[in-house]
């Protein structure tokens, strides 16, 4: 993957502004001249990467302020077509949100075969879990074409933990969304790939039984709501 190092042709950025400083001290000065987050952007180049997360739905109710916090911490990176953003398997520490692009996602089989879970496009996230825990990777993510992504390493999602505790927890709940979606879309895939191969099992005298109590608790409660009043 490589980090990207200016962002468009016509951008007005210079190349060198992307360059990562280990240490900065933020001084008063004009905001023009500022420098924002652990890479020390410079005002043009968040503003630029706010305008890359208009394609993103996660960041939609994040007011201006706390966009620009959580931006000045992420990267810029792109990938080539084939290219691999990560391996199942290998530590994971950093999630991305996708721009442009196509990145496919392959769990690998008991048989040894990659098989394809997902094709993710612009809007998306990927690799949600590496900023929240320390696991492995549980799959394998590829670039099916040239891809623009924002990254976000775990240890600068924590710096706006520290920086902005507010932003850090909207953040996290925003996450925490995307992340219960995506297991529920695995549940409704793994239900109907079971049905598909034969392997779901027919719960429908149990599915009546707990109707039928609920039917039942539902009636009483009502009756002794009738003798309350």
């Amino acid at each position: 993957m490589e980090e990207l190092t200016n962002l468009t042709a016509d951008s007005g950025i210079d190349s060198e502004e992307l360059v990562e400083l280990d240490d900065a001290v933020f001084e008063e000065v004009p905001v023009q001249q500022r420098l924002f987050g652990p890479f020390n952007y410079t005002k043009d180049i968040v503003d630029a990467i706010v305008e890359m997360t208009q394609v993103i739905p996660l960041f939609n109710n994040f007011d201006p302020m706390q966009l620009r916090v959580i931006v000045s911490h992420m990267k810029i990176a792109r990938l080539d077509a084939g290219e691999c953003l990560f391996s199942e398997g290998e530590e994971g520490a950093e999630m991305g949100f996708i721009v442009s692009g196509r990145v496919k996602v392959f769990k690998m089989t008991q048989g040894g075969q990659h098989a394809l879970l997902s094709t993710l496009s612009r809007g998306r996230s990927i690799g949600e879990m590496a900023v929240i825990d320390s696991f492995t990777r549980s799959a394998t993510a590829i670039a099916s074409e040239p891809t623009t992504m924002l990254t976000l390493k775990r240890k600068h999602f924590d710096q706006i933990v520290a920086v902005d505790a507010l932003t850090g927890f909207a953040f996290m709940k925003a996450l925490a969304r995307v992340v219960c979606l995506h297991l529920r879309q695995t549940s409704n895939q793994y239900a109907d790939s079971c049905e598909t191969a034969g392997e779901a099992t027919d719960y429908s005298n149990l599915m009546e039984k707990l109707e039928s109590r609920s039917a039942q608790r539902a009636q009483l409660e009502l009756m002794a709501a009738g003798r309350a009043a």
